[in-house]
């Protein structure tokens, strides 16, 4: 996919989809739209968006993100009913990462979530290829009985728990859980051998 690399069309772009809380007031009612002039937002050379602080992309029908992101330096969430892929997304969220949008993996999400992975709204999520490979908070998925979880092992310790939203299957959600505690327990013995 071509990202957008020219500083005015990413800012154009970020006008259109980008909420930060320096727009609204403590009631969180919008006061300004003005991305342009944001303290909070860093664009490289290279087209890359840096946001130092959380930031909400509401993407309506949109079937991909344009521009790229790098960092995060709180939340990022993403709204979107059309969203088909998450390639654009940050590298690093500082914070909470979450993803209301029908994707099907996760290919080109963050690899790195410092808080939260959120992806339960993402009904028709068929696959975990993509699936951050740090994430140092909870990960909470729909469950799906033919959703393949054998990615979350890839996950490096730190992950705390392992939610499934809608799941009508809680013993087997605590197996799951129980074996992800043991993988995470031996590899940080490993470590320290």
């Amino acid at each position: 996919m071509e990202f957008l690399t020219n500083r005015e069309d990413i800012l154009d772009w970020l006008e259109d989809h980008l909420e930060l809380p320096e727009m609204h007031d403590v009631d969180y009612n919008p006061t300004s739209s003005d991305i342009r002039n944001s303290s909070s937002i860093k664009i490289d050379a290279q087209g890359q968006v840096s946001i130092e602080e959380w930031a909400d992309l509401n993407l309506t029908d949109e079937p991909s993100i344009p521009i790229k992101f790098d960092t995060i330096d709180g939340n990022f969430s993403i709204y979107s009913f059309g969203l088909t892929s998450l390639a654009g997304c940050p590298r690093f969220v500082k914070n909470d990462f979450s993803c209301f949008a029908p994707v099907s993996n996760l290919e080109g999400g963050p690899k790195i979530v410092g808080k939260d992975y959120d992806i339960s709204k993402c009904k028709k999520l068929t696959s975990l290829i993509g699936l951050a490979s740090s994430i140092k908070g909870r990960l909470i998925l729909p469950w799906d009985p033919s959703l393949p979880l054998l990615r979350i092992f890839y996950v490096r310790p730190g992950l705390k728990e392992v939610l499934f939203v809608n799941s009508k299957y809680p013993d087997e959600t605590n197996q799951i859980w129980a074996i992800i505690d043991r993988r995470s327990e031996e590899h940080t013995s490993e470590l320290q051998s």
